[in-house]
């Protein structure tokens, strides 16, 4: 491309307007009204930023924490709607019950001399027909009587105590209530698992289990749900855990690494112990056993000497 000339260098540097030539008193109006526009501009600026700001409640944050605290207030009352229907289905019942289940002149007068009944027929056609026959009546009310007192504990102190531990010793309630009633356990279990947890025959097995092992030991059955393991380890195995050490012991300090202790699982260790239906092991987890048995990641080091090992004394002494 050709240079400009200093013709054409001059004729670009001119301002111009719509393609023509503007006199320079046209191009000072012009600068003139812009300064005139900017400072205005400013000055509505200054004014505006005077004023004062009101908070609107507007932010992104503000609405989080307030739909946060609305979920929060519908989750407590649907909470506390539970609880308020569960009382009140609980107090019903047990006022339909506490008339059954508390003790008539004619069972207290068994519970305290039973032999003294035995002559009458029709009473003892009803004690060997009762399905608690089996079970001593005042041992019954006694447990009856516990487990009541354990229910208004719980029930008291809600927030320390889980509701399903709470659910289930009301349901050892009933089902004790149902007995002392006359029902079967079956029908008992069946109409508490209905009623209290809205399940099915699983859930009646279950209240019966949580009933006989109260009766037994006066104790709510502990909860094995996550308590058990599903997979045994390697390492609790007495003769793996002797063998890999053993090894280890017999190998240079430099062969004392999560790949050799692999190698000799695999190839060794596992064609030797026949009840292992393992064929491989990962190098982690070589690693993590090692750690445990006491191994540590360090750097090797040579030995320290003393002043003095290489006297006659010394040496005779290492090699006795």
């Amino acid at each position: 491309m050709a240079r400009l000339t200093k013709r054409q260098k001059q004729v670009n540097s001119l301002p111009r307007k719509r393609g023509c030539f503007v006199p320079q008193k046209e191009i000072q109006e012009v600068t003139e009204m812009q300064e005139e526009f900017i400072s205005r501009a400013h000055e509505i600026g200054e004014v505006v930023n005077m004023k004062k700001r009101v908070y609107t409640k507007t932010s992104r944050t503000t609405i989080w924490r307030q739909n946060k605290k609305r979920k929060d207030q519908e989750k407590d009352a649907k909470e506390k709607k539970k609880d308020i229907l569960l009382d009140a289905k609980t107090s019903s019942d047990d006022e339909t019950l506490t008339t059954m289940s508390l003790p008539s002149p004619l069972s207290q007068a068994i519970i305290q001399n039973p032999t003294s009944m035995l002559s009458l027929s029709q009473p003892a056609q009803v004690i060997t027909q009762s399905p608690t026959s089996h079970i001593d009546t005042s041992s019954l009310y006694r447990r009856l009587e516990e487990v009541s007192r354990q229910c208004a504990i719980t029930k008291s102190s809600k927030a320390s105590v889980p509701t399903y531990d709470y659910l289930r010793l009301l349901s050892i309630s009933k089902f004790i209530r149902l007995l002392l009633n006359g029902k079967g356990k079956m029908d008992a279990s069946k109409q508490i698992a209905q009623a209290v947890w809205n399940k099915g025959e699983y859930m009646a097995r279950c209240i019966r289990k949580w009933g006989d092992h109260y009766l037994q030991t006066g104790e709510l059955l502990t909860d094995q749900q996550g308590k058990h393991k599903k997979l045994t380890a390697l390492s609790d195995d007495n003769d793996f855990s002797i063998s890999c050490q053993l090894w280890l012991q017999q190998q240079k300090p430099e062969s004392h690494s999560p790949g050799a202790l692999k190698i000799y699982i695999e190839k060794t260790l596992f064609p030797m112990l026949e009840h292992f239906k393992k064929d491989t092991i990962s190098e982690s987890t070589c690693q993590n056993y090692m750690q445990m048995w006491g191994y540590k990641y360090d750097e090797r080091r040579k030995g320290i000497y003393y002043d003095g090992h290489e006297r006659s004394d010394v040496v005779m002494y290492r090699k006795e």
